[in-house]
């Protein structure tokens, strides 16, 4: 919460310092980045949509579009919201060039954070396999089941 109204906050200092430099032409400015904004999302998006289709059809995703996709929506999102702020970083995201950065950044971010949480591998159980049956406690036969007991030996911090 407290996040949201400094970013309000920043956003209304932002647009006040450029109304007293611009004057009137700052509502000009809003719109045409607003109208600007809007269509390079929907050309950006058609882009996308129709990798998506295409992965749908094929069964393969390519890397990154659905990452593209999602920062496509909130790059317009962000222009639509009233702001010189929110329009400099709707803009960052809309555009192919600079949204391959923030998608590699928000990568790094994520990976960095699953390794601090110890997330980022998988887990080993170690033993062995035994094929066969096992007998539940009313003597019923359960085809492929392992027993066994699970042991977490991660070092826990």
């Amino acid at each position: 919460m407290l996040v949201l109204l400094l970013m309000v906050g920043a956003e209304i200092a932002a647009l006040v310092w450029v109304a007293g430099e611009l004057r009137w032409w700052t509502l000009v400015l809003l719109a045409v980045s607003a109208v600007l904004g809007l269509a390079l999302m929907r050309w950006q998006w058609s882009k996308v949509w129709g990798a998506l289709v295409e992965s749908a059809r094929t069964g393969h995703l390519p890397p990154g579009k659905l990452a593209d996709a999602s920062l496509i929506l909130i790059g317009g999102l962000l222009l639509l919201i009233p702001g010189v702020i929110s329009d400099v970083f709707g803009l960052l995201l809309l555009i192919p060039f600079t949204r391959q950065f923030v998608r590699s950044g928000l990568s790094w971010f994520a990976g960095r954070t699953l390794r601090r949480a110890g997330q980022s591998g998988g887990v080993v159980i170690e033993g062995e396999v035994v094929t066969g049956t096992t007998t539940t406690t009313d003597d019923t036969l359960i085809p492929g089941v392992i027993e066994g007991t699970v042991v977490d030996s991660r070092d826990d911090d």
